[in-house]
C-alpha cells in the first residue's frame, strides 16, 4: 500500500491541474458570451413577438408568423438571388483557385513562387475595398474600364451591378480559400500513382481524370461547399452592387428589415432558417 501525499503535495496537484483547466475556462466562457449567447438571442427573436435587448421589460409571446416572411415574393425572390450568386462565386473562386493550385503544386510551370503568391493576393485586400474599385472601373455610366473601351474604339458597355459583376467580384476574392484547400491536396498527392498511370501509356488527359481528379475530389468538394457558403453570406459586395441593379440577396434583405422597415423579428426568422 502507497503512503497518501502530503498536504503539501496535493496542493501541487491541484494547483496543476488548476492552471491546465483555467486557459479551457477562459475560452469556454469567451465562446459563451461572444458566439452562444448572441445566437440564443436571435432565435428568442425569431420565435417571438418581441426583441430581447437591454431594457426591454416585454418578454413577448411565442409565434411562427416571424418566418412567414420567407414565404412573400421579396423574401423568394432574395433566395433565389443568394442561390444564384452563391452557386456561380463557387463555382468562379473554385475555378481560379484550383487551377492556380494545380500549376503551382503539380507542374513545372515557371515563376511558381509568384503563382502561390497570385493564389493568395486577394485575400489581404477586403471584398468591401474591392467592391468600392470594381464600382468605379466597371460602372455603365463613368467607369474607367467602359471610358477607355470607348476612346480605343471597340464599344461595349461592361456593367458591375448585375448577377455577373456581383459573381465575378466574389469570385476573385475567394478564390484563396479554394487555393489554399486544394494546394495541400495536389501538394501531398503521391506522385507515384500518377508515374505509374504514365508508364501504362495514359495520356495526360486520362491520368488527370482517373488519378489527379479522383484524389483531388474531397478537398475541391470541400472549397466549393466553403466558397458557396461564404459568397451566400456576403453582405458587403451584395449591398455595393446589388442595390444599384435592384438585386437583393438574404444578407441586404435582413439588412433592409433591421434597418429601413423596422422589423427585427422578421429578420432573426430569416437568420436562423
Amino acid at each position: 500500500r502507497q503512503p497518501a501525499p502530503s498536504r503539501g503535495r496535493r496542493g501541487l496537484v491541484v494547483l496543476k491541474n488548476l492552471r491546465r483547466e483555467i486557459p479551457s475556462g477562459i475560452l469556454g466562457v469567451l465562446l459563451f458570451f461572444l458566439i452562444i449567447l448572441p445566437i440564443i438571442f436571435i432565435v428568442i427573436a425569431a420565435f417571438s413577438t418581441a426583441v430581447p435587448r437591454p431594457g426591454n421589460a416585454e418578454v413577448g409571446s411565442f409565434t411562427w408568423a416571424n418566418f412567414g416572411i420567407l414565404g412573400t415574393p421579396e423574401g423568394i425572390q432574395s433566395i433565389i438571388n443568394s442561390l444564384i450568386i452563391g452557386a456561380g462565386a463557387g463555382v468562379l473562386s473554385l475555378l481560379i483557385g484550383a487551377l492556380l493550385a494545380f500549376i503551382a503544386a503539380r507542374t513545372d510551370a515557371p515563376w511558381k513562387r509568384f503563382i502561390y503568391i497570385t493564389g493568395i493576393a486577394p485575400m489581404f485586400l477586403p471584398a468591401l475595398v474591392g467592391a468600392l474599385a470594381w464600382s468605379i472601373l466597371a460602372s455603365p455610366t463613368a467607369g474607367h474600364l467602359n471610358l477607355f473601351l470607348e476612346a480605343i474604339g471597340i464599344g461595349g458597355t461592361l456593367n458591375i451591378y448585375s448577377y455577373g459583376g456581383i459573381i465575378f467580384v466574389l469570385g476573385l476574392y475567394y478564390a484563396p480559400y479554394a487555393f489554399m484547400l486544394t494546394y495541400s491536396s495536389f501538394s501531398m498527392m503521391n506522385a507515384d500513382l500518377e508515374e505509374a498511370a504514365s508508364v501504362h501509356g495514359a495520356s495526360l488527359g486520362r491520368l488527370f481524370r482517373t488519378v489527379t481528379l479522383p484524389l483531388s475530389v474531397p478537398a475541391l468538394a470541400g472549397a466549393a461547399i466553403l466558397c458557396f457558403t461564404l459568397a451566400m453570406e456576403n453582405f458587403p459586395v451584395n449591398a455595393i452592387l446589388g442595390n444599384p441593379a435592384g438585386i437583393e440577396t438574404l444578407p441586404t434583405y435582413i439588412y433592409r428589415l433591421m434597418a429601413g422597415d423596422a422589423r427585427p423579428n422578421a429578420a432573426a426568422g430569416i437568420a436562423i432558417a
